[in-house]
């Protein structure tokens, strides 16, 4: 295992590439045209190697560009709900941390996905306090992202702890294939979005700078209550938001090749809630400010064409800062601290790793490296004090791919692990493709996976300390009612994967089918603990509870998927998804066998249809359709909805000029439907957008 860097040795390495940004550990660079186009695509993220889908260890989704551009989705998470067994729902925070999406693969669905890996180009984005991804600030524009890789199960095998239900790997386009000039606006009752991108040439440098702005009305009267809904309030989430980004691909020699990325994202978030009948609320409506940065770095060595190193360098850097003043505490009539002054959360990551692809054998190809990874975050609330929480890790790596005949690909993966929080870890994978004949290929694997505890779970102390008065801490026996606490001895969740694949060719498409089954231990459940020097309850002389997490439940998640791509002819596209996903679980409380089982929907499907009506007009239909389930925590049961998309769309050129004119219906027999909330109610949303390339 490697050393954990100094912060003396690595400041100046961040200090290097704090203006600039980067690709992860998979490079586009050198895939052809023809990979991406393939009936069966070739993938990067299943296994770190470069691979036809029918021989990667792992049951992969895709989406490229023009389903991108099919679906006339407004934001990223929009585009994971034609993923099998993935769930997508808008406005999943109250308040408590951030107004964000929720994106979750096969369950355990909570407000902040923090058991699923999101990369950028590699670049982990997910957020050292509760693990999810803030994607309301990812600075990203629909426009620049080339395809999108989702491995469905289990990876820590390739990327390390948090790998653990599944991997989003954003990828975004080359320098190269984004020359010139692009200016997309959209507008709608939702609210409107401007994004500008030039790309040039400076020697051997390609370069593209992205530009956007938007501003986002959230979910605000898009449905009129219905009888089930009678007292809807509107929720209080309209978003501002500002992105630049720019990425440099410099071809420095004939061997070696370095890509610069870097982002900024500034935007005032509104959070909190109106008070529902009956309810109680510690999270008042307010605005919250939030600045996103990120730099990354990464070289590449090409001895020959199956051998290559490649470095990589990466830091984010998140922030948030919001006023609670107006919060009044029930009962008490008083703003307690931290509330009653202006609040800051600090969060940073530091990366570095190193990866050396080759082929020891004429059948072997064997990808290995090592990093080591440094967070921190601050947060007086969180943690009851004003210095950073840190979180240390390294890791050490190995893929091979070995095919002793044509119709065996074996694939055997370990990641070990060591970080400050659990101690060490070994995360094996074992997986064997066979091509029963050409074009029809089963595959079988087990693998075993972690997920870390987050800062949340391993590290909060909050406490809320009262104005000194009688009352407070002569009745109550203390001025300090404390929240959050934390255990000192958490160990990581755990989860042991077996599956089976089929993966079938056909002429201009293919055919997936997956079935899984998952064992899930030492799931991190909250539960009540009455923290030494917390109020005392008047009447029956007990401590105020307040949470801590600990290693309480366990469960397994059977899975049965399918999903089928096809492209009829040149002009027709064809996507289907299809999933049925059974939770069953135990854990501490009385109701968490419920709450495991209402986690994912029994049923879920998607479906997008795509047209080109001759050179001009091109049209696509999405159907949506999701079961009966729950966001764990403080989600409300949401009740099955089917949901119909359609786009229409012009397209034009003009001597140096080219562009589309596209008009989009979400929900487009607007029939209402929650996602998350009760007050997540969302009825017929319509956009027009104008895209002009020169």
């Amino acid at each position: 295992m490697m050393k954990y860097l100094s912060r003396a040795s690595i400041l100046p390495m961040l200090l290097m590439i704090s203006a600039l940004p980067g690709q992860g550990a998979e490079s586009v660079a050198d895939l052809s045209e023809q990979d991406f186009l393939a009936d069966v695509p070739v993938v990067l993220t299943a296994s770190r190697l470069r691979q036809n889908v029918a021989d990667a260890p792992a049951a992969v989704t895709v989406i490229d560009r023009q389903m991108i551009r099919d679906s006339g989705a407004w934001s990223i998470p929009d585009l994971f709900r034609l993923v099998p067994g993935m769930y997508v729902g808008e406005s999943a925070d109250r308040g408590t941390f951030v107004p964000n999406s929720v994106v979750s693969y096969h369950g355990l669905t909570d407000g902040f996905s923090r058991r699923m890996q999101v990369l950028v180009d590699g670049r982990s984005i997910y957020t050292p306090l509760f693990g999810g991804a803030v994607w309301s600030t990812l600075p990203l524009a629909l426009e620049d992202i080339e395809r999108i890789e989702v491995i469905r199960g289990p990876n820590s095998a390739t990327y390390g702890a948090n790998s653990f239900l599944g991997i989003i790997n954003i990828i975004s386009r080359h320098a190269t294939e984004t020359q010139g000039a692009m200016v997309s606006l959209t507008d709608s009752k939702r609210g409107s979005d401007a994004t500008f991108r030039w790309g040039g040439k400076a020697g051997a440098l390609d370069y593209r700078v992205t530009g956007s702005q938007r501003r986002d009305q959230g979910i605000t009267d898009f449905a009129a209550p219905d009888a089930s809904h009678s007292t809807v309030p509107n929720r209080f989430d309209n978003k501002r938001l500002s992105n630049f980004t720019f990425r440099g691909d410099l071809q420095i020699s004939d061997r070696d090749a370095l890509e610069i990325q870097a982002g900024i994202s500034q935007g005032d978030h509104q959070s909190g809630k109106n008070e529902l009948p009956g309810s109680t609320t510690y999270s008042p409506e307010h605005v919250r400010k939030l600045d996103s940065y990120y730099g990354l770095l990464r070289w590449q060595r090409s001895f020959s064409a199956d051998e290559q190193l490649s470095i990589k360098a990466y830091a984010n850097r998140d922030e948030q800062n919001y006023d609670l003043a107006s919060l009044v505490v029930p009962h008490f009539g008083v703003v307690p601290a931290p509330f009653d002054s202006p609040m800051r959360l600090l969060g940073e990551r530091y990366d570095l790793e190193a990866q050396h692809t080759l082929a020891p054998t004429s059948t072997t190809r064997l990808v290995w490296g090592a990093g080591v990874r440094i967070d921190r975050f601050t947060s007086r609330f969180f943690f009851n004090s004003d210095q950073a929480q840190s979180f240390r890790q390294s890791n050490l790596f190995a893929n091979l791919e070995w095919r002793p005949s044509a119709r065996w690909v074996f694939n055997g993966g370990l990641m070990l692990e060591k970080n400050s929080y659990t101690g060490s870890h070994a995360s094996p994978r074992l997986a064997a493709n066979y091509h029963v004949v050409p074009g029809h290929t089963l595959r079988v694997s087990a693998s075993r996976a972690t997920h870390t505890p987050v800062m949340l779970e391993a590290k909060a102390d909050s406490r809320w300390t009262f104005p000194l008065s009688p009352i407070n801490c002569l009745i109550l026996k203390s001025c300090t009612y404390r929240a959050y606490g934390h255990r000192d001895d958490l160990q990581s969740e755990q989860i042991t994967s077996r599956e089976v694949g089929y993966v079938m060719e056909l002429p201009g498409g293919s055919l997936d089918i997956k079935y899984s089954l998952d064992h899930l231990t030492h799931l991190l459940e909250t539960e009540a603990r009455g923290f030494s020097g917390s109020m005392i309850n008047p009447f029956t002389g007990q401590i105020l509870p307040g949470v801590q997490y600990n290693n309480l439940g366990s469960a397994d998640i059977r899975a049965l998927e399918a999903q089928w791509q096809q492209k009829f002819t040149e002009a027709t596209r064809l996507h289907v998804a299809w999933s049925m996903t059974k939770v069953t679980g135990n854990g501490a409380s009385r109701d968490s066998a419920s709450i495991y089982s209402d986690s994912a929907p029994l049923h879920s499907r998607s479906m997008l249809l795509a047209h080109d009506f001759g050179s001009r007009w091109t049209g696509s239909l999405a159907y949506y359709q999701m079961g009966r389930m729950a966001v764990q925590g403080d989600g409300d049961v949401q009740n099955p909805y089917e949901r119909v998309d359609a786009r229409l769309a012009y397209r034009f050129r003009d001597g140096a000029y080219q562009g589309e004119v596209a008009f989009i219906v979400q929900n487009l027999f607007d029939k209402p439907y929650q996602e998350v909330y009760y007050e997540n109610l969302i009825g017929r949303r319509s956009y027009v957008n104008l895209r002009l390339e020169f």
